[in-house]
């Protein structure tokens, strides 16, 4: 038995294959060549026992679901058409019958000798909106609305030095006390929540907390909702006034104007108050915060590009619910709350590629966000920045640990600035 790996030889084990296919003679010896690893190596090894005339079995490492034939999911093309199912057909399989072709994933890791230094790569990004508007970040790492509060970071061990922009607690025009509690409860893979925007109102937030929060040295985006069209348009001045240029308008609360029904389900009621509030604060920079909630989230976006916004956030929660089985009620004192976490990231990944081909102004992805991995999928299909919520709760230093996480995966594809990756995908 001789091992060889790519570093300490290198070579890899097709090269030590076709050596000893060389090096000896199996032409008429009952021979027969046994190979497991990935599928690039698969098919070369497939290929160098078709040349010698020589069986091979190939043992597939194809993800299986049920195990015993039932889902179907663990499926290897066959070149005479259909698939073997690899759970009942496998996992070994003979070589020559699978369809190659159709398995071709290339990797895009580029070599070490032409990845950039990580010190090098560029990792500011620019929010485009409406007639030329910018908004120049540092860094494509946002710190998520009623996450952290100033004190948090004034007085705790939060590391701003890679993050792009905090966002405010989402804020009112009058004080709120909030939802009743039970407001928070974990689930299998994040949590609940049902705050119901505790806040001390846009006056003391301006002469008390906005202060602080331009303290900080990074951009300040102030998240806002409000029952009205009015409503949202009178906080946007009294904002602007207080020289707050980057705003964020939060729709996934009721418009009361309209029986409660959530700004952000309705085409209309998007299209009113996005263009109001643009209208009234033309100069500063709009970011829009949608729901998932909607029945159909592209048309909401587009409602919302073409009114103004200058910048989509995608996307608040999804409304989920958990029961208390020691009191038989719900585990929400609300009794529906916000579900985030990486549970959900799956669904929110597809809603953001659906949105980014149809909009032309820039989109914030901010759904299940724990690690560098988690904020490429979203720049790959189109987000130019992430935001990142609930992650911070178990690490409240994720931002400058995704930052790094995400600039070592630039550094992999061979790219040398984040905008690269931005809509990278390969269909």
């Amino acid at each position: 038995m001789e091992i060889v790996t790519e570093v300490e030889n290198h070579m890899f084990a097709t090269d030590l294959l076709n050596r000893e296919m060389a090096l000896s003679n199996y032409h008429g010896v009952n021979t027969e060549i046994i190979a497991c690893g990935p599928n690039a190596m698969l098919e070369k090894v497939a290929q160098i026992a078709d040349e010698r005339g020589i069986p091979c079995q190939v043992i597939m490492e194809t993800l299986m679901a049920c195990g015993v034939g039932s889902c179907k999911g663990c499926a290897i093309p066959k070149k005479s058409g259909g698939y073997f199912h690899l759970c009942q057909d496998g996992p070994a399989l003979p070589a020559d019958l699978v369809d190659w072709e159709k398995l071709k994933r290339p990797s895009v890791i580029v070599t070490e000798e032409r990845r950039v230094p990580v010190e090098k790569i560029n990792m500011g990004v620019v929010l485009v909106g409406q007639s030329g508007k910018q908004l120049i970040l540092p860094s494509p790492i946002i710190l998520e609305s009623g996450c952290l509060d100033e004190g948090a970071v004034i007085d705790g061990p939060v590391d701003l030095t890679y993050v792009g922009a905090i966002k405010s607690k989402g804020l009112t025009l009058e004080p709120r006390a909030g939802n009743p509690p039970p407001r928070v409860c974990e689930t299998p893979s994040g949590m609940l929540n049902s705050i119901g925007l505790e806040n001390v109102g846009l006056t003391k937030f301006i002469s008390e907390q906005l202060p602080l929060r331009k303290s900080l040295g990074v951009e300040v985006i102030v998240n806002f909702s409000g029952a009205t069209v009015h409503e949202f348009v009178e906080m946007a001045v009294k904002l602007a006034e207080a020289g707050v240029r980057v705003m964020e308008l939060n729709l996934s609360c009721p418009n009361t104007e309209k029986g409660g029904q959530m700004f952000a389900v309705s085409y209309g009621d998007t299209e009113e108050v996005v263009a109001a509030v643009h209208r009234a604060v033309s100069e500063a920079f709009l970011l829009v915060k949608l729901s998932p909630m909607a029945p159909n989230v592209v048309d909401i976006a587009q409602a919302a590009a073409y009114s103004g916004a200058d910048a989509l956030s995608l996307f608040n929660t999804y409304l989920g619910m958990k029961i208390d089985l020691v009191t038989r009620r719900p585990a929400i004192g609300n009794i529906y709350g916000g579900m985030s976490g990486p549970e959900v990231r799956p669904m929110a990944l597809r809603m953001v590629h659906l949105v980014c081909q149809k909009v032309s102004i820039s989109v914030v992805a901010s759904t299940g966000i724990t690690c560098g991995e988690d904020a490429a999928e979203y720049l790959i299909v189109g987000a130019q920045a992430v935001a990142v919520g609930a992650g911070i709760f178990s690490n409240p230093n994720a931002g400058p640990e995704i930052f790094h996480g995400l600039r070592k995966i630039v550094s992999d594809y061979g790219m040398s600035d984040i905008k690269e990756l931005v809509g990278s995908l390969i269909l």
